[in-house]
């Protein structure tokens, strides 16, 4: 098994964080659309539901979207959400795992795209304000096992630019799949 880090945007002011808010209004919002007065934001169990999002993100869009726009059938165990403990440096990741088989097959795909290869060039480069940590040739070598961290932002990053098109379909009901939402 390989262990996978999944930087897919994070939850602070995303588009991640406002279907789970869409969530919660649309399962406790009376049947004139208002929340009741009485609500108590605080009973809500986020770190279930992040957990629940993550488990579905994992399965019903990565894994998807990797399917259909590479023909990987790539599947995700999910291990655990990383958030900082502050915001300005950096957000929430995804640790997640694969098979050692499915890990080989992400890599050897994408050292062959032809967009994720200019896009790597780009992201290792150095500028101004910025050092990275790893160059191209590091990178495309997996020093560190690094080489994954890159492609799955590269492909994160094309399934927010395409978040409208998804319209919240895999996240339908979340909230129904997680334990322990008493109010």
């Amino acid at each position: 098994m390989q262990t996978l880090t999944i930087n897919f945007g994070g939850f602070y002011e995303s588009w991640h964080s406002d279907i789970i808010d869409n969530e919660i209004d649309q399962n406790y919002c009376d049947d004139s659309g208002e929340m009741p007065e009485d609500f108590d934001y605080s009973k809500i169990n986020y770190k279930a539901l992040k957990k629940a999002y993550c488990k579905r993100y994992l399965s019903r869009v990565l894994s998807e979207y990797l399917d259909d726009e590479y023909g990987l059938k790539i599947i995700f165990g999910f291990e655990c959400l990383d958030s900082p403990r502050f915001y300005n440096f950096e957000t929430d990741v995804i640790q997640a795992r694969t098979t050692n088989r499915h890990h080989v097959a992400l890599l050897n795909h994408f050292k062959k795209d032809f967009d994720f290869l200019s896009y790597l060039k780009e992201d290792t480069k150095s500028r101004e304000g910025f050092h990275s940590f790893y160059n191209f040739d590091m990178a495309i070598n997996n020093k560190d096992n690094i080489l994954h961290v890159y492609i799955l932002k590269f492909v994160c990053e094309k399934i927010n630019r395409l978040f409208d098109l998804l319209q919240h379909e895999p996240f339908l009901e979340l909230i129904n799949d997680v334990e322990n939402i008493e109010l």
